[in-house]
């Protein structure tokens, strides 16, 4: 499951979490962050409830964006306990590339 992410629950969701969280920043008419949407539905269904994978739309949470310095999308952030994990990725990488820092953090 992908959940989509707000300013009401961004804290709760991503901040709070005790799992992974594999940000994913886009916006609806940008057409890399549609080809990505796949590969995060694949990493959801592969990872279950072990990771969360969430998505922020930029448009209408543009707050969320700025705080991580996004200013390319599609942009995935993964976080462990609250803290961001290596760098932010730019554009759309393999499923491989996501999973296998996911799996290092489970």
């Amino acid at each position: 499951m992908i959940v989509e992410i707000t300013k009401e629950n961004f804290e709760e969701i991503v901040l709070k979490s005790e799992k992974p969280v594999l940000l994913d920043f886009y916006a609806t008419w940008c057409g890399p962050c549609k080809s990505l949407h796949p590969i995060l539905k694949k990493l959801a269904e592969e990872f279950g409830e072990k990771v969360i994978i969430a998505k922020v739309d930029v448009d209408r949470n543009l707050d969320i964006a700025k705080e991580y310095g996004i200013m390319v999308i599609p942009s995935v952030v993964i976080l462990n306990k609250g803290e961001i994990v290596g760098t932010k990725m730019t554009g759309v990488k393999s499923k491989l590339e996501y999973s296998s820092i996911l799996t290092k953090l489970i």
